[in-house]
């Protein structure tokens, strides 16, 4: 069960950062990349998990 819990909080970071990022992107007139905007959301995820984990 806490490891379907943690897939779950990880694809809701992906899925938030992707989005952020791409409106972001329309907002500013910027380039969007996918692979990027994933690879933040697993980093922000694991600095979420190991600080939220000390407590």
């Amino acid at each position: 069960m806490a490891k379907l819990k943690i897939i779950k909080e990880l694809l809701f970071f992906i899925v938030g950062m992707v989005v952020i990022r791409f409106v972001i992107s329309k907002l500013f007139k910027t380039e969007f990349s996918f692979l990027y905007s994933a690879i933040i959301g697993i980093a922000a995820y694991s600095g979420y998990y190991f600080v939220a984990k000390k407590k």
